[in-house]
């Protein structure tokens, strides 16, 4: 496996974040597992032992929070980015 640029992680977090967050979007897992593996993109990236392990813990913290503070703008931000049309990762996130 190779080791994904961390905009690309960041996303994926986003992703992530959004499916445990957010009420009326989930994660299409299929979509997900699918460009995890068509980028060559191990889950241990994804987690603090990775390669980029401290960003990771960073960007979950920061992700946490804003989830937290600003619940409805961050599901509906992520929607856009990660949803059927997105604009980052069309396709990974969807409604119920």
């Amino acid at each position: 496996m190779r080791v994904a640029p961390f905009p690309v992680t960041e996303g994926l977090l986003n992703v992530l974040m959004a499916g445990k967050s957010c009420l009326n979007i989930v994660i299409d897992q299929g979509a997900f597992n699918r460009y995890l593996a068509d980028h060559g993109i191990d889950a241990a990236q994804l987690s603090r032992k990775g390669p980029n392990g401290a960003k990771v813990v960073e960007v979950r913290h920061k992700l946490r929070r804003a989830f937290m503070r600003h619940n409805t703008e961050m599901c509906q931000l992520s929607f856009a980015m990660f949803g059927p049309d997105g604009t980052a990762i069309p396709g990974m996130l969807r409604r119920p």
